[in-house]
């Protein structure tokens, strides 16, 4: 991938990708080193995580930590759910940067060999996210599962900064 072109468009949405990426992975306890919008030769933008114990690509399922898994996913549908959020688009093809869809179909049927219990799973997980996301709450316990003005707010310092460890990421966060 080559920096040059992507459009302010573009640079933006992607923000909004990688930070739902981070947010989620933080709240579901995934640490990761760094949230980057800075392009490379593999991708436009990166959340790179810490102690993943288990391969995506050739991943085992004889004896799965599903807790792991579920919280996997939505780490990973959480980038182009907030695309979606933020670009106003209703349907997953307005996705312009991501495999993100693709790799956990792939998940899916490693996992579940039934075409409609896999349906039913995969689309419980996106509604979990998606919730994260959509939903506020006015009981005050219950408010920090309503993650998107923290997606909002490191987005726009991605916009910024173009990286951001996950230490400077948790310090924006208790700062706000």
């Amino acid at each position: 991938m080559n920096e040059g072109y992507l459009d302010e468009e573009d640079e933006v949405s992607i923000a909004y990708h990688e930070a739902g990426h981070a947010i989620i992975a933080n709240h579901v306890g995934m640490l990761f080193e760094k949230v980057t919008i800075l392009a490379n030769e593999e991708t436009v933008g990166r959340v790179i995580l810490k102690n993943v114990d288990f391969d995506v690509e050739n991943i085992l399922f004889e004896d799965p930590d599903r807790v792991k898994i579920d919280n996997y996913l939505q780490a990973l549908l959480a980038g182009p759910i907030s695309e979606i959020k933020f670009g106003g688009h209703k349907e997953a093809h307005g996705v312009r940067h991501s495999n993100d869809f693709q790799i956990t179909e792939l998940l899916g049927q490693k996992m579940i060999a039934s075409e409609k219990a896999r349906a039913a799973y995969l689309h419980f997980i996106y509604a979990l996210t998606e919730a994260h996301f959509t939903y506020e709450f006015e009981d005050e316990e219950d408010q920090d599962t309503y993650l998107w003005e923290q997606v909002c707010l490191l987005a726009n310092e991605l916009l910024k900064k173009k990286e951001l460890t996950f230490k400077e990421m948790e310090a924006l966060l208790q700062r706000a």
